[in-house]
């Protein structure tokens, strides 16, 4: 019985160290499954948080081109009001030189009106002139 009783122990203890082999290999398998876990977790943060730093770089960007494109519209407006003013100048420049240029004409025409009005009057003169010195 003792022999049997040392055989069953020894057949116990076989199957509590292949129970416990199982038992570690399982734990190491988990053990692994978790630490890959946590690494797919970690590269999954680190992705994210990279996608947000590209996402927040990118919206800072778009803001920094919008106070560009407002600061362009700005300036063009500017650029726009004095072009607008300076043809305006302009065309009360050119309105006024066509108003001296009427009034010189009109001067000019009277001028040689007048002028011809006094060679006119000075044939008469000239002919009596004419006259007596003969």
């Amino acid at each position: 019985m003792r022999a049997d009783a040392d055989v069953a122990v020894a057949k116990a203890n076989e199957q509590l160290a292949a129970a416990q082999a199982e038992h570690r290999r399982v734990l190491a398998r988990r053990d692994d499954e978790v630490s890959e876990a946590r690494q797919r977790a970690a590269a999954e943060s680190a992705a994210r948080e990279a996608a947000e730093a590209a996402v927040q770089r990118d919206r800072d960007a778009v803001a920094q081109m919008r106070e560009q494109l407002d600061r362009a519209h700005e300036q063009l407006d500017g650029v726009r009001q004095q072009l607008s003013t300076e043809l305006d100048q302009m065309r009360q420049s050119l309105e006024a030189a066509r108003d001296d240029a009427g009034s010189a004409r009109m001067t000019v025409a009277t001028a040689q009106a007048a002028a011809a009005a006094a060679e006119q009057a000075a044939e008469p003169r000239r002919a009596d002139r004419g006259r007596v010195a003969r």
